[in-house]
């Protein structure tokens, strides 16, 4: 066990080049190398395009239908709130794309147990992996369960939850990876959890004082549309954010409200 980060990182270099994170590389490689639909831009995409500007949708699902979602949906196949959340929303982008498959950055805290040897437990706060999924409902996006067993089944296969991507791609040695991770997704997907239980905690409860801005305006996203979502105050709050220099607000407003729509039918 180690009681440092430097130990930890000193640890993920070597694992990020040796043979069990390689092994990866060929189910990482067909995710890269698969054809996806692309967005349809409203408006011209061009290198100066301002991606710093962004607009905000939302919804929320009453404390009723969140009761649901998180006690009673994922008893039919074992599934998580992530899994279906992630259904909802791909089957309303192949539904705007019209296509069958789609490419998604999924994000996630990062803190997998890949080193059964090193103690992350004294260290506070998430590590962040993004790594892309591929969802392809060829002939059965219109069947709700199979879409719902296509995306669980799809993010079971990932090795690992996707933490050892970002090591193939920014800590492996070039020569010992054969990908040139080219396609990353256009889209991302963050399911942050639940955090219904803050308002009951003595020590600590959500601040009413604003913080400012969490992300710096220069910051280049890789991801043009990002979603979102959380439980919180018993209720499921998912978030998009949009450039408008490429979208339209109502195309925007369409895409959420169909999202909402597959996820209340499921």
């Amino acid at each position: 066990k180690t009681d440092s980060y430097q130990e930890y990182a000193r640890r993920i270099q070597e694992y990020a080049q040796s043979s069990r994170l390689i092994r990866e590389e060929v189910y990482w490689r067909s995710v890269e190398e698969q054809q996806a639909a692309e967005l349809p831009y409203e408006m011209p995409l061009h290198e100066n395009t301002d991606f710093s500007r962004r607009d905000s949708i939302r919804f929320s699902l009453s404390e009723a239908d969140t009761a649901v979602l998180l006690q009673n949906v994922n008893h039919a196949y074992g599934t998580d709130t992530q899994d279906i959340l992630l259904t909802a929303a791909s089957l309303a982008i192949c539904e705007w794309t019209g296509g069958s498959k789609l490419r998604i950055a999924m994000e996630g805290h990062g803190r997998e147990h890949i080193l059964p040897e090193l103690d992350i437990s004294r260290t506070v706060g998430w590590f962040t992996s993004m790594y892309p999924a591929l969802i392809s409902f060829e002939n059965h996006r219109d069947e709700l369960v199979t879409a719902v067993k296509t995306v669980k089944d799809t993010l079971g296969r990932i090795p690992n939850k996707g933490v050892g991507y970002g090591m193939l791609k920014y800590l492996t040695h070039p020569e010992n990876k054969s990908i040139t991770f080219s396609k990353t997704p256009d889209i991302s997907f963050n399911y942050l959890g639940q955090f219904n239980d803050i308002e009951r905690q003595d020590s600590f409860r959500p601040s009413s004082l604003g913080s400012g801005k969490d992300i710096t305006h220069t910051w280049k996203r890789e991801q043009i549309i990002e979603m979102s979502a959380m439980a919180a105050d018993k209720k499921l709050h998912f978030n998009l954010s949009y450039p408008p220099a490429l979208f339209h607000r109502n195309t925007m407003e369409q895409l959420i409200n169909r999202i909402e729509h597959f996820l209340r039918d499921i």
